[in-house]
């Protein structure tokens, strides 16, 4: 992977993450920690802070319109897979 697909899909899957955590579908924290260390990740791949605020606000206008980001697969365990490849 090239770097700046490394760095598209860091900043897509934190998008993603923020996403599952907003919509509440899941019981306890793991949706919050995943995208704690989707963020970390992220930010490691060089995205800045206005990258990851832009991010979280796409991924919560995706909650509001009734859609999902590119990444967030038809469910969180799908999605969950998919952050750990």
């Amino acid at each position: 992977m090239t770097d700046l697909a490394g760095f598209q899909r860091a900043l897509d899957l934190y998008g993603a993450a923020v996403y599952w955590a907003s919509v509440g579908t899941e019981t306890g924290a793991e949706p919050d920690t995943l995208a704690t260390e989707l963020r970390k990740r992220a930010a490691a791949a060089g995205a800045s802070q206005d990258q990851l605020v832009d991010a979280e606000q796409y991924a919560r206008s995706c909650v509001a319109r009734r859609r999902k980001p590119l990444l967030a697969g038809h469910s969180f365990s799908h999605f969950r897979a998919e952050a750990a490849r």
